[in-house]
């Protein structure tokens, strides 16, 4: 038998993106857990064993995963304005939702103060245009978890999603500049972006993270499944081949290359099982994506639930947590996500059309 392309594999009924998406959001949620409930980062799964612990692996999976079905998405868009208008669709009414939720319905039930003073504190609207902008996830609300095991800190998970935004950013400057027409001009892309990331990224080793470090990453994991897409044609999925990339990962545990490699490694890892039969959950998965929800509702949560029961056992904290989490994803799922999905037709034939009439009066313009 031959080997598998990634290009044979890019229609959701032959792929589990879906459930790779789905799987790696309940890491996330796992890992924040165990945070969450001792307070310490080093807590986490994998901490210490491996560069970055579960939870950030499965956020590197995430970028991997985007840069791929992104750029999927940027080559099947008929102009960058309706790109960009399916892009926010899929983000932000399910982030504002979350956000309304826990500011007006969550943060006063919970809240140490009074409600008349949780509303009229500052803290309240610099919480919701932060966290509704994405700009952070360390947003704190007025008397809100402070005594908590990791205190304050109210969704921390929204914090990546302004480095998603901005990969999507690059990605449309790049394609906008024709960097995607030859193999030549890919290679120049990845020889001017991951040369300075990898130098960064290694010297940079054992210290702790700025902005700059964050969004070199993120921008390796999502342009190398940018770059996995672009030559879908010539990429073999194979057992040697994700064995051969786990090995390598392996040979660099405790070294500062690991923090590159096991992007790449976990990344093109990931990319073979999706190509793997997964049956019933493949077909459920793509038609119930509950990732996102999973991904923003999780940590207020765990942190509710903390705060409801202090010094309830992580097990039975995960399970609660996975179990509640999972049922509010899919009310987001159902209720906004869906229905945001549906409308994107409409507001892409709009943004059309608005464009339509634009140029048409450009054009009379320029006549008279």
């Amino acid at each position: 038998m031959g080997s598998i392309y990634l290009d044979q594999i890019l229609a959701p009924d032959r792929n589990n993106f879906a459930l790779l998406r789905l799987a790696a959001s309940v890491a996330v949620l796992i890992s924040h857990v165990v945070l969450l409930s001792f307070g310490m980062p080093s807590s986490e799964p994998l901490a210490g064993v491996t560069y970055y612990n579960l939870g950030e692996h499965a956020v590197n999976v995430f970028f991997v995963l985007s840069g791929i079905l992104v750029t999927a998405s940027l080559d099947r868009s008929s102009s960058l304005a309706g790109f960009a208008a399916a892009r926010m669709l899929r983000i932000f009414p399910a982030l504002i939702v979350c956000v309304l939720l826990i500011a007006f319905v969550l943060g006063p039930l919970v809240s140490a103060l009074p409600v008349r003073a949780y509303a009229s504190d500052a803290n309240l609207f610099e919480f919701l245009w932060r966290t509704m902008s994405a700009s952070t996830g360390a947003a704190a609300l007025p008397g809100v978890f402070a005594n908590n095991p990791y205190p304050l800190v109210v969704d921390a998970p929204i914090w990546t999603l302004k480095y998603e935004i901005a990969c999507y950013a690059v990605l449309v400057a790049l394609s906008a500049a024709g960097m995607f027409r030859t193999a030549r001009r890919l290679a120049i892309v990845i020889a001017v972006t991951w040369i300075p990331i990898a130098a960064l990224l290694i010297a940079d080793y054992g210290r702790e993270s700025l902005p700059l470090d964050h969004l070199a990453r993120f921008w390796l994991c999502f342009s190398f499944g940018m770059v996995l897409y672009r030559m879908r044609d010539r990429v073999p999925l194979s057992l040697p081949l994700a064995a051969l990339a786990a090995f390598i990962w392996w040979a660099t545990l405790g070294d500062a290359a690991e923090r590159i490699v096991s992007l790449l490694a976990l990344g093109y890892t990931v990319v073979w099982l999706a190509s793997l039969p997964a049956g019933a959950l493949r077909t459920w998965t793509n038609r119930t994506d509950l990732s996102f929800g999973i991904y923003i509702f999780g940590w207020p949560i765990t942190q509710t639930l903390i705060w409801l029961s202090p010094g309830l056992p992580v097990l039975p904290l995960e399970a609660e947590t996975i179990l509640i989490t999972t049922a509010v994803a899919y009310v987001s799922w159902s209720l906004v996500e869906q229905p945001a999905l549906a409308m994107r037709a409409g507001v892409v034939a709009r943004i059309e059309g608005w464009r339509a009439k634009s140029s048409t009066a450009d054009l009379a313009r320029r006549v008279h």
